[in-house]
């Protein structure tokens, strides 16, 4: 059997005594230390909200007296909770008692309710000039200008609030109802990716250009446009820059849920299976980076691909396409006439790994029978190195 010490008001200096209370078994595994639960409380066993301050093993009075919790609070505030755990930790790194970790965040939460009373202050005022504001102009976007200052500044309150997780409930529910935007830098990012599927279906018959692979599932067509207006080229820039932030797993978590949506995945595509190859040859290359630190694209340590393009093209079709993403996507070849102690060491390094490795299975990931053929040009260009 598990008990808890409850307080019933944590802005209430007088904290010398917590109650007890006996935590149900139906309850043990959702009550921690911060965790809102209603209790019975005095002879009338009037229900009030408290906060757990310590669960033990061991009563703090006559169990046959002790009473039990009776539930725990749905949607409780945080900012209290988060304060108990916060006295909690005080107590165990600095040897308090929690009484006196409880008083040390007292004035804290006092100053959270005068903020608070800040915040909420004709509120509702505010959300109805807003609403106004919507029936004249169709929209919710506040311009910053000196007509709508103070409510442009209400409006970046709302959000900075919403950020920090401290906006009421209620008031969250009231914005939403009339669509309001809590990041604007998300709506400006699903502006442009609209732009761009607008560009897409007014270009309807550009072709496809080449294929940037992404990873070893997706891929995505890049298109060959014409007649485009410099606002749509930028548009069109800002795409690709969002592709190679997606590759580089920079993109926030919100954009990439739905940027993944514009990607291609190789396993659907069946015709296009001969880019999982192409993709081997690029984590090996990476593999080389990574590992041993030899860069293969700037030193420029590949063959040259027309019979890795022929290899794919006998079995696949689209041959425009696959030579474009061959060439887009590998390091280019360059026969060079002299190379230095350190690359000519790092070169027959590749080599020696290659001739080791190719039919070990550890190298399964990096070669196939359709790029099999590119392992031994490389191995040609690497053997005949140039002292």
């Amino acid at each position: 059997m598990k008990f808890a010490n409850v307080i019933v008001d944590i802005s209430h200096e007088k904290l010398d005594r917590p109650f007890g209370y006996i935590i149900p078994d139906e309850l043990e595994e959702e009550i921690t230390v911060g965790t809102a639960v209603t209790i019975p409380f005095g002879k009338g066993n009037r229900q009030i909200k408290g906060y757990v301050i310590e669960i033990t093993d061991q009563p703090s009075f006559d169990i046959s007296k002790m009473k039990e919790i009776m539930a725990v609070e749905e949607g409780a505030a945080k900012v209290e909770s988060q304060l108990i755990n916060l006295a909690y930790w005080i107590k165990e790194n600095y040897g308090s008692t929690m009484n006196q970790a409880l008083k040390t965040v007292i004035p804290v939460k006092n100053k959270i309710r005068n903020i608070e009373k800040k915040i909420t202050y004709n509120w509702y005022d505010n959300f109805n000039y807003l609403v106004k504001f919507y029936e004249v102009n169709g929209h919710i976007e506040v311009p910053k200008d000196k007509a709508n200052e103070r409510l442009y500044k209400w409006c970046a309150l709302q959000r900075s609030l919403y950020n920090k997780q401290v906006l009421n409930e209620e008031f969250v529910q009231c914005l939403e109802a009339i669509d309001f935007k809590w990041d604007l830098r998300l709506e400006k990012w699903k502006e442009n990716l609209k732009s761009y599927h607008n560009i897409l279906e007014s270009k309807y018959h550009s072709n496809i250009l080449y294929y940037e692979i992404v990873n070893e599932s997706y891929y995505i067509p890049i298109y060959q446009f014409e007649g485009l207006s410099m606002e749509e080229e930028k548009i069109i820039k800002w795409f690709y820059r969002q592709i190679n932030i997606f590759k580089k797993d920079e993109m926030e978590e919100s954009k990439k849920n739905i940027f993944i949506s514009e990607l291609r995945n190789i396993e659907k595509y069946v015709e296009n299976k001969w880019l999982k190859s192409i993709w081997k040859i690029k984590s090996f290359y990476n593999f080389m980076k990574n590992e041993y630190k030899i860069d293969c694209n700037k030193f420029k340590i590949a063959p040259e691909k027309d019979e890795l393009k022929e290899q794919i093209c006998l079995e696949f079709n689209n041959k425009s396409i696959i030579e474009n993403t061959i060439d887009k996507n590998l390091p280019k070849s360059s026969v060079r006439s002299k190379v230095n102690l350190k690359e000519k060491e790092e070169m027959h390094f590749v080599a020696a790994f290659i001739k080791e490795n190719m039919y070990l299975e550890s190298m399964e990931g990096y070669i196939d029978h359709l790029n099999y053929i590119y392992y031994k040009k490389l191995l040609e260009v690497l053997n005949n190195v140039p002292s």
